[in-house]
């Protein structure tokens, strides 16, 4: 009885485990960048109504916010965070979670600006 089939077999498994990490991992981006477009629609929708986001919105397309506009930023992105579904909510939060500091901003900098990155 011989088992020359088994490393084929082995490599077939791995290979559909690969493909299926790699297209679980692909929806996730998919979903969280959705979640970040679906954030900045929901801060331009109150920007219309509160002129120091809409400020805020117009300082964050041309170029990066300083400490304190960022600081606003973020408080008015978690202020929206209700508004959006469970999901969209952990992606958004996961974004803000960032492990540095420079990643938070720029992820702030990102919803605000509505660049899809």
């Amino acid at each position: 009885m011989s088992v020359s089939f088994l490393p084929g077999l082995l490599a077939g498994i791995i290979s559909g485990v690969a493909f299926a990490v790699s297209l679980r991992i692909f929806v996730q981006v998919v979903l969280a960048q959705r979640a970040k477009h679906r954030a900045h629609r929901l801060i331009v929708e109150r920007a219309s109504t509160d002129a120091e986001l809409e400020r805020l919105l117009r300082t964050a397309a041309d170029r990066h916010l300083s400490s304190r506009e960022l600081e606003l930023a973020l408080r008015a992105i978690e202020a929206e965070l209700s508004a959006l579904s469970a999901q969209d909510r952990s992606f958004v939060a996961e974004g803000l979670r960032q492990p540095s500091a420079s990643g938070a901003k720029r992820y702030v900098n990102e919803v605000l600006a509505g660049v899809a990155a």
